[in-house]
């Protein structure tokens, strides 16, 4: 498995709440030198909340996932 394909499952599994955000800390790529892994990792740890006192609305949080998501 490559780092890239290891990054895309771990987010995928994170997301669907098949393992915990320790789990995925653990055992993404942490020194991996492809933008993509780094930008990934980056969108997933600064994921802003949705509603609320702080966070962003239902669009913005939307696009932000659906930036995750490419």
């Amino acid at each position: 498995m490559t780092e890239k394909q290891k990054a895309a499952t771990l987010a995928k599994d994170f997301y669907n709440k098949i393992i915990s955000y320790n789990e995925f800390i653990l055992e993404y790529p942490d020194n991996s030198e492809i933008d993509e892994i780094i930008e990934l990792f980056d969108l997933i740890e600064h994921e802003p909340k949705k509603n609320g006192l702080f966070g962003v609305g239902g669009l913005e949080h939307k696009l932000h996932i659906k930036r995750i998501n490419k």
